[in-house]
This record gives C-alpha cells, sequence and structure tokens, in this order.
C-alpha cells in the first residue's frame, strides 16, 4: 500500500481521503470545514489504508480528493523529502522568524509520530501562516488538514464497506 501511495504523487499533487455521512451534500457543495485540533479546515489520511483504520462512526462513505499542496507545512519525513530535499522544518520556509523558530523543531521530525509538533506549531500559531499541514500520528496514521478550500477538490467516493471495489466520480 505504502508503494502505491508514493506512486500517486505528482507534481504537488496527492490523493486525499475523507468521510462522510453527507455524501449528496458534499457532491454538491463540496467539502465542509471542521473545527479540530490544528485549526479549522478539512481533515484527511493522505493514504487510503489509514483511512480504513478510521471508525465508521465518522462516515459511511469515503471521498477521495486531489490536493495541491501549495504552502503546506509537512512534517512527514518521507514527504518533506521528497518536496524539500530534506526533511528539516526550517528548509520549509523563506519566512525568517519562522525559520529561527522552525530551527528548534527540526530535532521532533520523525518517522512514528509528529502530532506533538503540530500541537505545538499550531499552538505557536505558525500555521496560520500556511494553507496546510500533513503529520504523522500513531493512532490515525498519515493525516492533514488543509486551510484553505480551494486546494481540495472531491473526484470520486466509495461505500466505505466497499472502498476496494467501485469508486463513483464526482462530477461538478
Amino acid at each position: 500500500m505504502f508503494k502505491l501511495w508514493l506512486e500517486n504523487l505528482s507534481a504537488r499533487k496527492i490523493y486525499v481521503y475523507n468521510r462522510t455521512n453527507q455524501i449528496e451534500n458534499n457532491k454538491k457543495y463540496g467539502l465542509d470545514k471542521k473545527s479540530g485540533p490544528y485549526g479549522s479546515g478539512v481533515y484527511f489520511t493522505y493514504d487510503l489504508e489509514s483511512q480504513l483504520k478510521q471508525p465508521i462512526m465518522r462516515g459511511r462513505h469515503i471521498i477521495k480528493s486531489l490536493l495541491t499542496l501549495d504552502n503546506f507545512l509537512i512534517l512527514d519525513p518521507v514527504y518533506s523529502r521528497k518536496y524539500n530535499g530534506t526533511y528539516n522544518l526550517s528548509d520549509q520556509t523563506k519566512n525568517e522568524k519562522d525559520k529561527e523558530l522552525l530551527t528548534r523543531f527540526d530535532s521532533m521530525m520523525n518517522h512514528e509520530n509528529t502530532t506533538k509538533l503540530a500541537k505545538i506549531l499550531t499552538e505557536e500559531g505558525v500555521t496560520r501562516r500556511y494553507n496546510g499541514l500533513l503529520y504523522i500520528s500513531p493512532s490515525e496514521g498519515h493525516v492533514g488538514v488543509v486551510y484553505a478550500l480551494s486546494l481540495i477538490r472531491p473526484v470520486s467516493y466509495a461505500d466505505s464497506a466497499k472502498v476496494l471495489g467501485r469508486w463513483f466520480p464526482i462530477v461538478y
């Protein structure tokens, strides 16, 4: 599954997944912002396997969306290395104030869990200056939030019980 996930990456665009019980509304109006621990935005997983581990109470349908990683803080070392050539946080910003702060947290980037780092950066107000955030949660997998809804576009959906079967297109 991990290899497939990386093959979906190109030109800073990735497929992301989230659950819903409101598929008709989502097909008509797009995705809804929700408040969460890292700010108000659309929360998603950026690999299908992580989404399949989520409890069904989060939604009967899974929506697959195309996300543009424009001005994102990437707390996942694999993704950061792919897009930035390094996993250092300080290399992800041109803002000198952020660079100084992010340098202090470079050592917190690891392969298992970056939720604590995401929380600190949210509390410090750093995430408000970015369009989104990718991080790794030991309980939820590869997770992210997009604050700028113009960067995410739903493309298809499936029943969560049959997700490996048929995906239905979302046409605007």
